[in-house]
Parts: structure tokens; sequence; C-alpha cells
């Protein structure tokens, strides 16, 4: 079982296996936070938050960005308003081993032409 969790330890999501790849986007956000997203279904993520997480919700209002409530973490994102969005985003960044991302292939999204 892989994890991530935020610096002080409220968030932590779990899931069985590491994808193949991560992503860099150079969208307007994604730049600013620095992160590296993994993506699975909502079912294949668990998700335990100590104290819920503070959601940032902007431009087309399609995905909520969750944030730590207490450290601040950008954790992961999730849909908003399309119950077929069926993904959850993870910032690799939290892994609990950060050399795991060494042996994923880079996948560079161009978020800032969109």
């Amino acid at each position: 079982m892989y994890k991530v969790i935020c610096h002080c330890g409220n968030v932590e999501l779990s899931f069985k296996k590491l994808p193949d790849t991560y992503t860099v986007c150079n969208c307007s956000i994604c730049r600013r936070y620095g992160v590296k997203w993994i993506y699975f279904t909502v079912n294949e993520v668990s998700i335990k938050e100590k104290i819920p997480t503070t959601e940032y919700i902007w431009g087309d209002k399609m995905i909520a960005f969750h944030h730590c409530s207490v450290c601040g973490c950008v954790s992961h994102y999730t849909g908003v308003i399309d119950s077929e969005f069926d993904r959850v985003a993870i910032n690799a960044n939290l892994l609990e081993d950060p050399q795991l991302l060494d042996e994923l292939a880079i996948r560079k999204f161009n978020g800032a032409d969109m």
C-alpha cells in the first residue's frame, strides 16, 4: 500500500499501486503549487482526514483543490459538478518515499494553453 501524507499528518491518501507516470501541468494554479499529479479513479483511493480539508474551486468550477486545513499542503483534487468525473489527482510530492517518483515517467501537460 502506498501513502501520501500532508506535512502535519492530518490528511492521508492511500492506494494499492503506483501509475506508470506522473503529470506536471503548467496551468496558472498547478505551476504555482508546484505539484506532480498521479491519477486514480475514486474507488482506487482511500482518503482519511482528521480535520476536513479546505477546498479551492476556481475558473470553470470543474475541480476542487483540497488543502490540509492545518498545514496548508495541497493533497489532491476531485471533480465538483460532473458526476461522470471519476478521477482523483493526488499530489505525488507528498509520497512517504519521494524516491518512488524516480521510477515513474514524466508526462508534461500544457494546461496554460487551454
